[in-house]
Protein backbone atom coordinates (compact mmCIF):
# COMPACT_ATOMS: atom_id res chain seq x y z
CA UNK A 1 0.00 0.00 0.00
CA UNK A 2 1.26 3.22 -1.04
CA UNK A 3 2.14 6.20 2.07
CA UNK A 4 -0.30 8.98 2.07
CA UNK A 5 1.08 12.21 1.50
CA UNK A 6 0.09 12.99 4.93
CA UNK A 7 2.14 10.04 7.04
CA UNK A 8 5.05 11.05 4.59
CA UNK A 9 4.43 14.68 5.60
CA UNK A 10 4.35 13.85 9.69
CA UNK A 11 7.23 11.03 9.34
CA UNK A 12 9.77 14.04 7.99
CA UNK A 13 8.43 16.35 10.12
CA UNK A 14 8.99 14.27 13.52
CA UNK A 15 11.82 13.16 11.98
CA UNK A 16 13.56 16.81 11.12
CA UNK A 17 12.48 17.89 14.89
CA UNK A 18 13.98 14.83 16.45
CA UNK A 19 17.07 15.73 14.72
CA UNK A 20 17.27 19.50 16.11
CA UNK A 21 20.10 20.17 18.81
CA UNK A 22 21.30 16.43 18.82
CA UNK A 23 17.83 15.01 19.92
CA UNK A 24 17.10 16.85 23.14
CA UNK A 25 14.94 19.03 21.51
CA UNK A 26 11.34 18.15 23.66
CA UNK A 27 8.07 18.42 22.99
CA UNK A 28 7.19 20.91 25.81
CA UNK A 29 10.23 23.30 24.51
CA UNK A 30 8.32 23.61 21.00
CA UNK A 31 5.20 24.08 22.48
CA UNK A 32 6.43 26.67 24.05
CA UNK A 33 8.37 28.72 21.26
CA UNK A 34 5.43 28.23 19.37
CA UNK A 35 2.22 29.23 21.31
CA UNK A 36 0.69 26.02 20.34
CA UNK A 37 -0.68 23.39 22.89
CA UNK A 38 1.60 20.22 23.23
CA UNK A 39 -1.42 17.65 22.19
CA UNK A 40 -1.96 19.94 19.11
CA UNK A 41 1.63 19.81 18.38
CA UNK A 42 1.72 15.59 18.96
CA UNK A 43 -1.14 15.44 16.63
CA UNK A 44 0.24 17.06 14.07
CA UNK A 45 3.72 14.94 14.22
CA UNK A 46 2.16 11.64 14.45
CA UNK A 47 -0.24 12.27 11.30
CA UNK A 48 -3.47 12.41 12.71
CA UNK A 49 -3.91 16.42 11.67
CA UNK A 50 -3.03 18.35 9.11
CA UNK A 51 -1.76 22.04 10.60
CA UNK A 52 -2.97 24.91 8.78
CA UNK A 53 -0.40 27.15 7.09
CA UNK A 54 -0.68 29.27 10.42
CA UNK A 55 -0.02 26.18 12.44
CA UNK A 56 2.81 25.17 10.16
CA UNK A 57 4.61 28.68 9.88
CA UNK A 58 4.60 28.60 13.53
CA UNK A 59 6.19 25.04 14.38
CA UNK A 60 9.10 25.68 11.53
CA UNK A 61 9.75 28.85 13.05
CA UNK A 62 9.86 27.56 16.61
CA UNK A 63 11.70 24.64 15.03
CA UNK A 64 14.73 26.42 13.83
CA UNK A 65 14.95 24.18 10.99
CA UNK A 66 17.83 25.09 8.77
CA UNK A 67 16.77 26.11 5.06
CA UNK A 68 17.13 22.89 3.34
CA UNK A 69 15.33 20.68 6.09
CA UNK A 70 12.62 23.76 6.27
CA UNK A 71 11.95 23.05 2.37
CA UNK A 72 11.57 19.91 2.03
CA UNK A 73 8.91 19.74 5.33
CA UNK A 74 7.35 23.07 3.62
CA UNK A 75 6.81 20.71 0.06
CA UNK A 76 5.90 17.94 1.95
CA UNK A 77 3.53 19.70 4.02
CA UNK A 78 2.11 21.33 0.50
CA UNK A 79 1.60 17.66 -1.25
CA UNK A 80 -0.39 16.67 2.07
CA UNK A 81 -2.42 19.55 1.63
CA UNK A 82 -3.08 19.15 -1.97
CA UNK A 83 -3.91 15.89 -1.46
CA UNK A 84 -6.55 16.72 1.37
CA UNK A 85 -8.34 18.81 -1.74
CA UNK A 86 -8.26 16.22 -3.86
CA UNK A 87 -9.90 13.57 -1.76
CA UNK A 88 -12.42 15.84 -0.21
CA UNK A 89 -13.31 16.47 -3.57
CA UNK A 90 -13.84 13.03 -5.01
CA UNK A 91 -15.93 11.68 -1.42
CA UNK A 92 -19.10 11.43 -3.29
CA UNK A 93 -19.05 8.66 -5.50
CA UNK A 94 -21.75 9.81 -8.17
CA UNK A 95 -22.60 13.36 -7.78
CA UNK A 96 -19.49 14.67 -9.78
CA UNK A 97 -21.44 18.53 -10.61
CA UNK A 98 -21.83 20.73 -7.24
CA UNK A 99 -23.78 24.33 -7.85
CA UNK A 100 -21.89 27.72 -7.63
CA UNK A 101 -21.90 29.45 -4.05
CA UNK A 102 -24.96 30.97 -3.71
CA UNK A 103 -22.89 34.05 -3.09
CA UNK A 104 -22.67 34.62 -7.08
CA UNK A 105 -26.92 34.63 -7.38
CA UNK A 106 -25.73 31.73 -10.12
CA UNK A 107 -27.40 27.93 -10.17
CA UNK A 108 -24.36 27.10 -12.82
CA UNK A 109 -23.44 23.55 -11.79
CA UNK A 110 -19.54 22.95 -12.08
CA UNK A 111 -17.78 19.18 -12.40
CA UNK A 112 -16.06 18.91 -9.15
CA UNK A 113 -13.93 15.77 -10.54
CA UNK A 114 -11.01 17.06 -12.06
CA UNK A 115 -10.63 20.22 -10.80
CA UNK A 116 -7.16 21.92 -11.84
CA UNK A 117 -4.59 21.67 -8.78
CA UNK A 118 -2.40 24.80 -8.83
CA UNK A 119 0.04 23.11 -5.91
CA UNK A 120 3.02 22.42 -8.16
CA UNK A 121 3.11 25.80 -9.99
CA UNK A 122 6.45 27.53 -9.54
CA UNK A 123 6.04 30.85 -11.35
CA UNK A 124 3.83 33.38 -13.05
CA UNK A 125 3.93 31.74 -16.93
CA UNK A 126 2.91 28.26 -15.25
CA UNK A 127 0.05 29.56 -12.72
CA UNK A 128 -1.53 31.71 -16.43
CA UNK A 129 -1.37 27.82 -17.84
CA UNK A 130 -3.08 26.89 -14.87
CA UNK A 131 -5.80 29.54 -14.86
CA UNK A 132 -6.16 28.45 -18.34
CA UNK A 133 -6.63 25.05 -17.42
CA UNK A 134 -9.45 26.59 -14.70
CA UNK A 135 -11.44 28.32 -17.33
CA UNK A 136 -11.66 24.97 -19.79
CA UNK A 137 -13.07 22.87 -16.27
CA UNK A 138 -15.19 25.77 -15.60
CA UNK A 139 -16.72 25.25 -18.94
CA UNK A 140 -15.10 27.82 -20.86
CA UNK A 141 -17.34 30.68 -20.10
CA UNK A 142 -17.45 33.65 -22.03
CA UNK A 143 -15.26 36.84 -21.22
CA UNK A 144 -19.14 38.57 -21.06
CA UNK A 145 -20.25 35.77 -18.79
CA UNK A 146 -17.10 36.09 -16.06
CA UNK A 147 -17.82 39.85 -16.20
CA UNK A 148 -21.11 39.30 -14.85
CA UNK A 149 -20.41 36.46 -12.65
CA UNK A 150 -17.96 38.11 -10.90
CA UNK A 151 -20.72 40.81 -9.57
CA UNK A 152 -18.49 43.93 -11.94
CA UNK A 153 -15.24 42.82 -10.14
CA UNK A 154 -13.87 41.76 -13.57
CA UNK A 155 -13.42 43.13 -17.27
CA UNK A 156 -13.59 41.23 -20.11
CA UNK A 157 -10.21 43.17 -21.44
CA UNK A 158 -8.61 42.23 -17.54
CA UNK A 159 -9.43 38.39 -17.75
CA UNK A 160 -7.90 38.52 -21.55
CA UNK A 161 -5.36 40.00 -20.36
CA UNK A 162 -5.06 37.40 -17.25
CA UNK A 163 -5.05 34.21 -19.03
CA UNK A 164 -2.38 35.25 -21.64
CA UNK A 165 0.04 37.18 -19.51
CA UNK A 166 3.08 35.93 -18.27
CA UNK A 167 3.31 37.67 -14.58
CA UNK A 168 1.62 37.80 -11.55
CA UNK A 169 -1.77 38.82 -11.70
CA UNK A 170 -3.35 41.00 -9.46
CA UNK A 171 -4.71 39.47 -6.50
CA UNK A 172 -8.26 41.24 -6.20
CA UNK A 173 -9.00 40.18 -10.00
CA UNK A 174 -6.96 36.20 -9.32
CA UNK A 175 -9.91 35.66 -6.43
CA UNK A 176 -12.50 37.02 -8.84
CA UNK A 177 -12.07 35.01 -11.80
CA UNK A 178 -11.59 31.97 -9.49
CA UNK A 179 -15.04 32.48 -7.74
CA UNK A 180 -16.38 33.44 -11.41
CA UNK A 181 -15.24 29.81 -12.50
CA UNK A 182 -16.65 28.16 -9.43
CA UNK A 183 -13.64 27.56 -7.47
CA UNK A 184 -14.89 27.95 -3.63
CA UNK A 185 -13.51 26.80 -0.16
CA UNK A 186 -10.81 24.66 0.20
CA UNK A 187 -9.93 24.53 -3.15
CA UNK A 188 -9.75 28.79 -3.02
CA UNK A 189 -7.31 28.08 0.07
CA UNK A 190 -4.28 26.17 -2.39
CA UNK A 191 -4.84 28.85 -5.19
CA UNK A 192 -4.64 31.92 -2.32
CA UNK A 193 -1.50 30.30 -0.60
CA UNK A 194 0.01 29.78 -4.40
CA UNK A 195 -0.26 33.22 -5.23
CA UNK A 196 0.85 34.29 -2.19
CA UNK A 197 4.16 32.14 -2.43
CA UNK A 198 4.72 33.17 -6.07
CA UNK A 199 4.53 36.88 -4.53
CA UNK A 200 7.07 36.09 -1.54
CA UNK A 201 9.57 34.28 -4.30
CA UNK A 202 9.81 37.81 -6.21
CA UNK A 203 10.77 40.10 -3.27
CA UNK A 204 14.02 37.88 -2.13
CA UNK A 205 14.44 40.56 0.69
CA UNK A 206 10.85 39.92 2.68
CA UNK A 207 10.69 35.94 1.31
CA UNK A 208 12.80 35.02 4.75
CA UNK A 209 9.91 36.79 6.49
CA UNK A 210 7.56 34.21 5.15
CA UNK A 211 8.24 30.37 5.81
CA UNK A 212 5.14 28.72 4.33
CA UNK A 213 6.12 30.54 0.91
CA UNK A 214 9.01 28.20 -0.67
CA UNK A 215 9.00 27.29 -4.30
CA UNK A 216 7.89 23.66 -5.39
CA UNK A 217 10.85 21.70 -7.49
Amino acid sequence: MSTSALAEFSEAFRQAIADQEGGRFTMDLLASRSGISRSAISQVLTGRRLPTESMMQRIVIAADLDARTRGRVLRLWEAARGERVRNSDQEPLFPDVAPRSRRSGSSQLVPKFGQPDPIRVSNPAELTQALRAVHVWAGEPSLRKLEVRSGGKLRRSSVSDMLRGTTLPEYDRFIAFLRACGIEGPNLDVWVFTWRRLKALAKPEIASWMPGMWAVP
